[in-house]
């Protein structure tokens, strides 16, 4: 079993140190807020991954309703990490937002992740969909169009 655990701003200000006597194995980061600047303990958050050789991944939490709005939010997340120096990091693309994106149905909501990852995955970098139980269970999206990526 892997031990990780995933941090925002939400959380405050995280004891990294803690954290690896803890044996926490990696550690996902949120990377980019709604208003689409950087969680505001990235910096700080990644700093300590590093410092304690925690490997680590980022989230984004999408609220994107169009095309234009989820490659925007991927070009942020790419950015960040660019500025960031991480390499090949892996990216999840958090699909939980029930009032935003379960409205939209299945269809449209599965070309906005496609949307993101082409943007993700052009850079460089790895793609993944975090979702809830529920959102898995009630359908939001076409999952079978992301089970043979790479």
């Amino acid at each position: 079993m892997w031990k990780g655990i995933d941090v925002s701003d939400n959380q405050g200000v995280i004891d990294w140190s803690e954290v690896a006597a803890a044996d926490v194995q990696f550690a996902i980061l949120r990377s980019v807020r709604r208003s689409g600047k950087a969680d505001y303990q990235f910096a700080a958050n990644l700093a300590g991954c590093r410092k304690y050789n925690i490997p680590a991944a980022v989230y984004k939490y999408t609220y994107a309703v169009t095309e234009a709005q989820a490659q925007e939010e991927a070009r942020q997340v790419v950015a960040l990490l660019q500025q960031h120096d991480m390499v090949g990091t892996m990216v999840w693309w958090d699909v939980e937002d029930r009032d935003t994106l379960q409205p939209l149905g299945s269809a449209k909501l599965t070309a906005l992740i496609q949307a993101a990852r082409t943007v993700v995955e052009a850079a460089g970098y790895r793609f993944g969909i975090y979702v809830g139980l529920y959102v898995y269970s009630e359908g939001w999206f076409d999952f079978n169009q992301f089970a043979a990526s790479p």
